[in-house]
């Protein structure tokens, strides 16, 4: 079970099976041939190409193809990975960038795919397929997914932006599939996806579950465009659904089945769906990005911002819904207390400035329930000692906090508040860092699963010292 290597400056006369001896293109380690179990690390750089799949994975060892956006088994610096259907950024000259013709149990994960005429992502009689953590752009269909033999389809941790002009996802078939075993979890989708389509389309195709997505502006969220085998369905779950002609459009009552969702400002909720329990007219209140040019001291300063992300304001930050995948869209940890979950894809981290609980200076960072706030630290391959203080309310209960370091390709350090509440303690870690890349995440978290009275959690005095 080899790794390939696939980069700039690459030849694909190479063996790649080192980052020194990578191939060229995509296509160059497709066609070693790759066989089941191995991975193909591509490193950060534009790709134009269709990678066309020749082979299957097999059940527990899927061929997996990894966009090394951190650099850290590649360039080691890092950077977004690119498949474009566009040979000048201008106009579309290939119609698919990933095309994955009945090859079974493959893995694609962390590419930047965008302007292909017809998908950037094509599978046909495929099976046990996943695509995570991508971003879709200008494509005309994001991810089609064709033909009987297909089913297992995962999406997750996906966003789909700007479709080129029909829908995100479609899963289609000439004749109807039952219990396809389809799951689309942890994704966004942003953006009008034409006049007639939809944003995740069912033609024929049941056995699907929607969970924890985040659909603004599509002409249809879900739709259903052609009947389901009678007792099939469609499941929506957790989701936030605003700004959409329909939301929810099945064919007849029973095919799409929904409960605890958020529907706000569309033209119609749903057509031919029963109002699910637990779901909510509320809007989702999203936080923008607050930008600060020329106005203040801190001219060209803007706060840390993803699109989607709750504000504190909005009513489905924090509320009971079902299934919740146990990670977001950004792989951080939801809360252990369901009724704490976010719905849509981004868990709410309720993190605050607070002026009165302070070790030194003049302000400490608070989270105010369970959550997790990271900051990126620069470091180099020589002794480092981090340490943070952490101060946890009387009534905080659960697992004590927590400071967790990360660096890409290393195991997570974690080190645990031993001291008790209503005091100061310190959490410190000494340790030797990775060279690539040249940084390490530290995460501060909340483990409170306290459901009233003060719980709030306090980091002051974060140092890091080589």
């Amino acid at each position: 079970m080899p790794t390939y290597f696939v980069g700039p400056g690459g030849n694909d006369g190479n063996s790649g099976l080192t980052w020194a001896l990578r191939k060229l293109t995509l296509n160059g380690a497709e066609d070693v041939p790759v066989a089941a179990g191995d991975t193909v690390r591509v490193g950060p750089g534009v790709y134009r190409e269709t990678l066309t799949v020749d082979v299957s994975g097999g059940a527990g060892t899927p061929i997996t193809y990894v966009g090394d956006v951190t650099g850290q088994n590649t360039d080691g610096v890092g950077g977004t990975v690119r498949i474009t259907g566009s040979d000048n950024d201008q106009t579309m000259a290939r119609i698919i960038g990933i095309l994955n013709d009945g090859d079974d149990y493959r893995v694609y994960r962390g590419f930047y795919i965008d302007l292909c005429s017809n998908y950037g992502v094509f599978f046909q009689n495929a099976s046990y397929v996943t695509v995570e953590d991508c971003v879709f752009y200008g494509n005309e269909r994001g991810i089609m997914a064709f033909g009987p033999a297909v089913d297992h389809m995962t999406v997750r941790r996906c966003a789909f932006l700007a479709p080129h002009w029909n829908c995100y996802i479609e899963m289609n078939d000439v004749a109807v599939v039952d219990d396809a075993g389809h799951l689309i979890e942890n994704c966004q989708f942003l953006g009008y996806s034409g006049p007639w389509a939809s944003t995740i389309i069912s033609a024929r195709v049941g056995g699907i579950v929607i969970r924890n997505c985040t659909v603004i502006g599509g002409y249809e969220a879900v739709e259903v465009t052609a009947a389901l085998t009678v007792g099939q369905t469609i499941t929506v779950n957790n989701c936030i659904l605003e700004g959409c002609n329909v939301a929810l459009k099945a064919t007849v009552a029973g095919e799409i089945i929904e409960n605890f969702n958020s529907f706000f400002y569309n033209n119609t909720d749903r057509t031919n769906v029963a109002v699910g329990g637990g779901s909510v007219t509320y809007p989702s209140l999203p936080l923008g990005p607050i930008l600060h040019a020329g106005v203040s001291q801190a001219s060209g300063f803007k706060l840390p911002w993803w699109f989607g992300e709750l504000s504190q304001w909005s009513q489905v930050k924090a509320i009971t819904g079902t299934g919740e995948p146990a990670i977001d869209l950004l792989g951080i940890s939801r809360p252990a207390t369901a009724a704490k979950n976010s719905w849509g894809p981004l868990q709410f981290h309720d993190v605050e400035r607070d002026t009165a609980t302070v070790r030194t200076g003049t302000a400490s960072l608070t989270l105010n329930d369970a959550g997790r706030v990271q900051f990126t630290v620069p470091v180099s391959a020589k002794t480092t000692t981090i340490r943070v203080y952490v101060y946890r309310e009387a009534n905080y209960a659960g697992a004590n906090p927590q400071m967790v370091i990360k660096q890409p390709g290393q195991a997570d350090r974690t080190t645990l508040d031993g001291g008790g509440a209503g005091t100061w303690n310190l959490l410190t870690d000494t340790f030797t860092p990775s060279a690539l890349p040249p940084y390490v995440i530290v995460e501060l978290v909340s483990n409170n699963t306290a459901v009233a009275g003060n719980y709030a959690t306090y980091f002051d005095d974060l140092k890091a010292k080589a």
